[in-house]
């Protein structure tokens, strides 16, 4: 896990990495992803970059 605040990428690619040891249907790791790239939108700030 990187350890960047308020880092984006590095919470997508945490997340990706993660996912990469679960074992999961590729169908529920997308839904995973989706739903927190929703998230990320909705939420991530990128004024306090």
């Amino acid at each position: 896990m990187r350890t960047h605040l308020n880092c984006a990428s590095c919470i997508i690619d945490d997340l990706c990495g993660a996912l990469q040891l679960v074992p999961l249907e590729e169908k529920i790791k997308k839904k995973i992803l989706r739903e927190s790239f929703q998230f990320l939108a909705r939420e991530f700030s990128t004024e306090k970059i």
